[in-house]
C-alpha cells in the first residue's frame, strides 16, 4: 500500500514557527509589492512610446547584470562571512597564556608538578 506525504509537507511548509516563511515573509511581501506596483504602472499608466524607453532601460540593466559575474559577488558574500567567522574565533578566550603563567609560578622542577 502506497502512502501519500504531500499533504504532511505542505502542512510542514506552512507551519510558523521556524519555517521559512517567517524568515522571508517581509521582504517577500516588500518584493511582490513594488513589483505589482510598477506593473500596474508599466501596463495602465504608460503610453507607447514610454513603454518603449521603459523596456530600453529594461534591457539595459539586463545587460549590466551580465557584466558583473555572479561568482565575483559570491566572492565577495563569502569574504564577510568568513571575516565574521573568524572575526568570532578571536573573541574566543584560549587558555593557553593562563596555563602558562600558572605553570610558571608553579615549584619544583620535575615534570609530574608542572
Amino acid at each position: 500500500m502506497t502512502i501519500s506525504y504531500s499533504d504532511q509537507f505542505l502542512k510542514l511548509l506552512v507551519r510558523w514557527r521556524g519555517s521559512l516563511w517567517k524568515a522571508i515573509w517581509k521582504h517577500l511581501l516588500l518584493f511582490l509589492v513594488f513589483y505589482y506596483i510598477i506593473n500596474i504602472v508599466y501596463r495602465f499608466g504608460l503610453t507607447l512610446p514610454q513603454q518603449n524607453t521603459f523596456m530600453k532601460y529594461i534591457t539595459l540593466f539586463d545587460e549590466w547584470l551580465h557584466e558583473i559575474p555572479l561568482t565575483f559577488l559570491l566572492g565577495f558574500y563569502v569574504g564577510m562571512v568568513v571575516k565574521r567567522w573568524w572575526e568570532q574565533c578571536q573573541l574566543i578566550s584560549w587558555p593557553d597564556h593562563l596555563l602558562f603563567n600558572i605553570s610558571a609560578l608553579i615549584r619544583g622542577k620535575d615534570v609530574r608538578f608542572k
